[in-house]
């Protein structure tokens, strides 16, 4: 009998993309997004296809698939669209 936890794979949280900017970069690979609507959402470094950590800037506007897990928002699928402010 197997007795380890799966981890729960991320559910989407709707089929629309949401417009935020990042909020907070940490160089361990993660981070923190707050969308347009002031919802805070965590995201991973492998959410950006194509970046390095070091290229994330805080303030940059990023367009996101909404997900959740049982430990809250997070972005996926993330794609800068604008400059840090």
């Amino acid at each position: 009998m197997n007795t380890r936890c799966k981890r729960k794979e991320p559910q989407m949280k709707s089929d629309k993309r949401k417009i935020g900017r990042i909020i907070k970069v940490f160089p361990e690979g993660y981070g923190f997004i707050k969308s347009d609507v002031r919802e805070n959402y965590y995201f991973h470094i492998s959410s950006f296809p194509g970046y390095a950590i070091s290229e994330i800037k805080r303030g940059a506007m990023v367009e996101f698939d909404p997900g959740e897990t049982e430990r809250g928002l997070n972005a996926n699928r993330i794609l800068v669209v604008g400059d840090p402010e």
